[in-house]
């Protein structure tokens, strides 16, 4: 089971957060911080399964119909821009996913970053949700 899908007793509070309203943008920037600074080599390990973690409560929460972040201007898109942001959130859940020693870890971290930018910018931009995350309207 992927780190992001368990829930642990530690979890919890931080779990809440996301689901009440602006602490969803909180999580948002939680997640761009630590992907954008990762910090100490040796510690990639560890940042990596807290994106995982954050990553994962972001998705709980936007796929049970919670509200987006408000920095994300999101709205139907055109096949193009679904198909990008469709692939940018793939290829994040999976590389969150990835459990790797340290030298790894840091590589896999700057893949999260990358594939976490590119999701952010195109719904900042107006891009449609993924798929898991889209609202009946």
């Amino acid at each position: 089971m992927p780190e992001h899908a368990r829930g642990t007793a530690r979890d919890v509070g931080t779990r809440n957060r996301a689901y009440e309203g602006p602490g969803v943008d909180a999580l948002v920037r939680e997640l761009s911080t630590v992907l954008a600074n990762p910090g100490h080599p040796a510690h990639a390990p560890v940042r990596l399964r807290q994106c995982d973690r954050l990553f994962g409560e972001l998705d709980a929460h936007m796929r049970r119909g919670g509200p987006a972040p408000v920095s994300w201007r999101v709205a139907p898109g055109a096949l193009p821009a679904w198909v990008c942001v469709a692939a940018c959130y793939g290829a994040l859940s999976e590389t969150l996913r990835e459990r790797v020693g340290v030298t790894a870890a840091r590589r896999v971290l700057v893949d999260a970053a990358r594939w976490w930018e590119s999701l952010d910018e195109a719904l900042r931009s107006g891009g449609p949700l993924p798929e898991p995350w889209k609202r009946d309207v």
